[in-house]
């Protein structure tokens, strides 16, 4: 049975975030009271196993964790090169995580309810199914830092597809070929910076803890990983070559076999691209760091 969340709704809408084993309860209650004052009920979190801590707090309202925890697959341990393992317990909770405490500038329904798909563009015009940051340039993926999502049968569809894909390969890249390409690409979609501007980190909130000691899954208790949408423009190795992709392993894609699609290209910004913007109080924007824009800026010039 689903959980109710409508407590902690404003407009129908929840903001969500994921506990991960490295964050220590104060930071999550911090986000929790963020988004009170935003005007929302409560803070829907994901935690990755039971916390007395954060079931105690009335601005959470905690979903329950799965059973057995996540885990990554052995390979990805850090001798393994694919991530830190608690990166990977993340990344295997939600596709939407947060993992940095952050607060809402303002409420941002009026400004996520004011974008419209392009009308030369998947949706016509019309209010958007998902709305992302706007992708880099480099990787061409929507990064699941900021997501707003509308609940339909076309994201529904996307949702399910790229958590079953996550067991194999960083969720933004997954998450982007199923929208583009794959089970999400019924989903309306554009993109705008407006969601960057309404968040900002909090400098108050405590530091993470340090990373914990990896935990893998035994090898029988990973499920094979789907492969990439048939229609997929990223430019992925036959299945089971060197650069292809294995059902049974973690799979990873060069940067220069990223390619862009109906939802992440430059064209599907969100029309009207306006937002409001509050005045910045305390604390960093959570748009792209100072060397991520020169680099990207380097890269529209080729």
């Amino acid at each position: 049975m689903a959980e109710d969340l409508s407590p902690c709704a404003l407009n129908g809408t929840v903001v969500a975030a994921v506990a991960t084993p490295s964050d220590v309860p104060a930071r999550i209650r911090a986000l929790g009271r963020n988004v009170l004052a935003a005007g929302f009920g409560c803070l829907v979190v994901l935690p990755f196993e039971s916390s007395a801590a954060l079931s105690a707090a009335p601005e959470l309202r905690l979903l329950s964790p799965r059973t057995p925890p996540l885990l990554p697959r052995a390979q990805c341990s850090t001798a393994c090169g694919c991530g830190a393992p608690w990166w990977r317990e993340a990344t295997l909770c939600s596709p939407s995580r947060r993992r940095r405490a952050s607060r809402l500038a303002a409420n941002p329904l009026p400004a996520v309810e004011a974008q419209r798909t392009r009308r030369t563009r998947r949706g016509a015009g019309a209010p958007p199914d998902l709305v992302g940051k706007a992708p880099g340039w480099f990787l061409k993926e929507f990064a699941l830092t900021s997501l707003w999502i509308r609940a339909t049968p076309a994201t529904a569809a996307l949702l399910r597809r790229a958590e079953a894909r996550t067991w194999g390969a960083w969720d933004q890249l997954v998450f982007s070929e199923e929208l583009n390409w794959g089970a999400g690409e019924n989903a309306s979609c554009c993109h705008t910076d407006c969601l960057a501007a309404l968040l900002y980190t909090d400098a108050s909130v405590p530091k993470a803890k340090a990373t914990p000691p990896p935990r893998c899954a035994a090898a029988l208790a990973v499920p094979s990983a789907p492969p990439p949408p048939h229609a997929g423009r990223n430019r992925w190795g036959a299945p089971n070559s060197s650069k292809g992709w294995h059902a049974a392993a973690y799979n990873s894609l060069a940067i220069p076999f990223h390619r862009f699609g109906s939802c992440t290209s430059k064209e599907a910004s969100c029309e009207p691209s306006h937002c409001p913007r509050p005045e910045r109080r305390a604390g960093r924007s959570m748009s792209t760091k100072p060397h991520q824009r020169r680099r990207e800026g380097r890269s529209r010039q080729h």
